[in-house]
């Protein structure tokens, strides 16, 4: 029996893990107050991205990222340490210190490509945009839609094509066709149980 070295079973230490980070394409989102309380309760960072400010909850786990393609505002953390200190730009949401305009117009997607640049195998994603869960998914977010939906790898092939599909009817139909069904309470459910199991999943 030879003298070598024993296998090498180092433990990882969990407080080196990185905590997981939200990222929200808030633009349209309507269970950012849900993602607040299930991040608050597994300790994950949220990012809230969009064109323009939303109002975010003081925290220092919580960031507004406001973005219009050519630059890019993050604000937000805990309260001021003194009365006399100048206000969170959390309370501000049309704060001065926000993305200028820019000469051209701001960028249609410039939200969605912050998240898809920023998205990683420690990211969570929720969004409805097809386009963007994909491009997330391909840099290893886990990434669910508003209503607890997930999306993976096995399934947005087929999303993608059935939006394009949709899209040309749509294009066809002169504005007969409806939108998507109302956001329902049995959708809000689903997303928080979701969510959690998501963050579950990553420890």
């Amino acid at each position: 029996m030879g003298g070598g070295t024993p296998n090498d079973c180092r433990v990882i230490d969990p407080a080196t893990i990185p905590a997981p980070t939200i990222l929200v394409d808030a633009d349209a989102c309507p269970v950012k107050d849900e993602i607040y309380r299930v991040a608050e309760r597994h300790g994950a960072h949220v990012r809230v991205v969009s064109n323009s400010p939303f109002r975010v909850p003081v925290s220092d786990r919580v960031k507004r990222v406001v973005t219009d393609g050519h630059s890019v505002h993050i604000s937000g953390g805990p309260p001021p340490a003194s009365a006399n200190a100048r206000p969170s730009l959390c309370e501000e949401p049309s704060g001065p210190d926000g993305p200028r305009p820019a000469p051209e117009g701001p960028k249609y997607d410039a939200a969605d490509d912050w998240i898809a640049e920023h998205a990683d195998g420690r990211s969570v994603v929720i969004t409805a945009d097809i386009l963007l869960a994909d491009r997330c998914l391909k840099a290893g977010a886990q990434v669910l839609a508003p209503t607890g939906k997930p999306f993976d790898a096995a399934s947005i092939g087929a999303a993608v094509a059935t939006r394009a599909i949709m899209a040309d009817l749509r294009a066809g139909a002169d504005g007969l066709t409806g939108g998507p069904p109302p956001f329902s309470k049995a959708d809000r459910s689903r997303f928080l149980q979701a969510l959690d199991r998501v963050l579950v999943g990553m420890g």
